[in-house]
């Protein structure tokens, strides 16, 4: 079974502790490609091989793990606060129902009148009579 980059960069990974994707691997000057088979390559046993780390490719790998990772934390966060609004929302009776946010709106039973933010004046001192 022919091996591929990619799989010898997972067993250094495991001597070295560096990331795969941080690695290159070189042989006869040139970089392998993970995917490569590396008999096609013309590697035999006891080939000779570099294995470098890619300071680039960590850094690209480290930001985008930041970037996966803030956006997890904002999800989260934003899961949190809906939450909060629907055990909120269930607690709250509303002063007015409307069915068109300008002017169709009436005063729901036992509510106490509150202006409502899109309301005009007028619509407003119309339920205030």
């Amino acid at each position: 079974m022919a091996a591929r980059a990619g799989e010898l960069k997972k067993l250094l990974s495991e001597k070295t502790g560096l990331h795969p994707d941080d690695q290159k691997v070189v042989y006869k000057d040139k970089e392998r490609d993970s995917k490569a088979f590396l008999d096609m390559a013309g590697v035999k046993d006891r080939s000779k091989m570099v294995m470098l780390e890619d300071p680039a490719a960590k850094a690209k790998r480290l930001l985008e793990e930041r970037r996966t990772s803030k956006a997890e934390r904002t999800a989260k966060a934003i899961a949190s606060v809906a939450l909060d609004v629907d055990k909120l929302a269930a607690k709250v009776r509303p002063s007015f129902i409307c069915f068109n946010q300008f002017t169709h709106c009436r005063q729901a039973a036992g509510a106490v009148p509150v202006p409502h933010p899109v309301m005009s004046h007028r619509a407003h001192a119309a339920f205030a009579d």
